[in-house]
């Protein structure tokens, strides 16, 4: 599934935003991984922001750009999924 969408991304030109890194943060996703439903957990700079899931992580600090590109990323992949 990772390789899904950051291959998508990379064809419509955001290999920018999805950069090729990972990391062992626990995060929203961790269930649905555990019981073997495919998951991607797609999150900005986290680790450097200082206010991930605090109640300063508000609407404000979003991206309305970026949150299109993701949303572009997912409709696309998406389709690949209902393509196979």
């Amino acid at each position: 599934m990772v390789d899904l969408i950051w291959n998508t991304a990379a064809k419509l030109g955001y290999s920018a935003l999805f950069l090729n890194e990972s990391s062992a943060a626990q995060d929203d996703h961790d269930s649905f991984l555990k019981r073997d439903v495919p998951s991607v957990d797609v999150i900005g700079d986290f680790v450097n922001n200082g206010y991930w899931h605090t109640p300063q992580d508000s609407l404000d600090k979003i991206s309305a750009k970026t949150l299109a590109i993701v949303g572009h990323v997912f409709l696309e992949s998406v389709k690949q999924l209902q393509a196979k």
